[in-house]
Formats: structure tokens, sequence, C-alpha cells
């Protein structure tokens, strides 16, 4: 199971063990970033006010990259974001009211 929260004024992509307990960080995300979804193949999109980052899970030393603005589309930012199972369609929720 994986969460964001904040810790030392940072925001951190966490991971939970639900068979041990044992909580770790993952990847430190950029100051905005709530939203995030995960691929099936264990990598990461999160929002971050006009830009999407990618971070790969499965590579060592791994940190987010930008790639994708997404002001045109959501000039207010994106509050929810998912991948479907192909992993060749992104969808996005746009903040604010007219888009």
């Amino acid at each position: 199971m994986s969460f964001n929260t904040l810790i030392d004024d940072k925001h951190w992509l966490m991971q939970l063990d639900t068979q041990t307990g044992k909580v770790q960080k993952l990847v430190e995300l950029p100051r905005e970033a709530l939203y995030y979804t995960w691929t099936s193949d264990g990598k990461v999109i999160v929002a971050s006010e006009l830009q999407l980052w990618f971070w790969n899970s499965q590579a060592k030393k791994s940190t987010l990259s930008a790639f994708a603005k997404i002001g045109a589309s959501c000039p207010s930012g994106a509050s929810r974001l998912a991948v479907n199972m192909q992993q060749t369609k992104l969808a996005l929720v746009c903040d604010g009211e007219s888009f």
C-alpha cells in the first residue's frame, strides 16, 4: 500500500508493508504533489500544479522526472489521475470550473 505524507516540510511517497507494518520512504515528491497513480509495471505518475512527473520504482536510485505539461488541458491543475490497464491512456480530473 502506498500513500503520501509530509515529513520535515517535504512531501514523500511512502510504502506500507501490510504484512509487517513497516513503512518506508520511496521518493520525494514535488512540493504541491498530492495526487498520483501507479502503472501495472511499478511506475508512478504524479500530478503537481501544471506538470506531470514520472518515477520508476524498479530503477535503483531513481528520482522523479518531469515529462508533460498539462496547462493547456487543465489550466488550474489536476486533482486526480488514472492509467488504463493497457497503459495507453491517462485520465485527469481538472481543477477549476472551466477548462
